[in-house]
């Protein structure tokens, strides 16, 4: 009997193979390019059939192994591709592989078998307690180390205007008597001006 799962959390398909005759089963973990890793054996009474289904709530795939001798066997995951030794759950002679299904509501797999040897069915329900997943979260530093911001040197005040200075008594009687003179060169000029004009008015030879 071969049956697939997810028994390591790497994600990829995982084999389980039942040897009958025989007393173990092979748990062959997935590996890189779709081949699989050398098998890991474990001994799991005189197993027929083979069922994978998370029982006991914790997230990892269990197996569920019947066995000829009259019972089903519970194989709980590690989560790393073993499995811890089997929990026997009597039923009748001869077991077929056990199905699983909620058969009372409880929201939790129960199991199911047909014996061949008594002609009847076996319904085991689960009594498992869920187990309370608690996500890993990371470790935060305690006073973690941020980054050093430069210092920024502060700008220069900006230079304030120099008063304008005012002007003496002495600058006052220099500008005005400036402006005097300007006033009295800019009247000669204008009556030379006239004068000459008027004598081009007369003509040649006036006096």
């Amino acid at each position: 009997m071969l049956v697939t799962g997810e028994f390591n959390g790497d994600g990829r398909t995982d084999l389980v193979a039942a040897s009958y005759p025989g007393t173990q089963i092979a748990v062959l973990l997935g590996a890189v390019g779709g081949g699989f890793q050398p098998p890991l054996v474990q001994e799991a009474g005189e197993p027929g059939g083979t069922t994978v289904a998370d029982v006991n709530g914790d997230g990892k795939a269990d197996l569920l192994v019947s066995d000829w001798d009259g019972s089903i066997s519970v194989l709980a995951g590690n989560g790393d591709g073993t499995f811890a030794a089997g929990v026997a759950h009597p039923v009748g002679y001869a077991p077929s592989e056990p199905m699983t299904g909620d058969f009372n509501g409880d929201g939790k797999p129960d199991l199911v078998t047909t014996s061949y040897d008594t002609d009847s069915v076996s319904v085991l329900l689960n009594t498992c307690t869920p187990v309370s997943i608690v996500p890993t979260l990371p470790t935060l530093p305690t006073n973690p180390t941020l980054p050093t911001v430069p210092v920024l040197p502060k700008p220069a005040p900006a230079a304030k205007p120099k008063p304008a200075v005012k002007p003496t008594a002495a600058d006052k009687a220099k500008a005005a008597a400036k402006a005097k003179a300007a006033a009295k060169a800019k009247a000669a000029a204008k009556a030379k001006k006239k004068v000459t004009k008027a004598k081009k008015r007369r003509g040649p030879g006036a006096g």
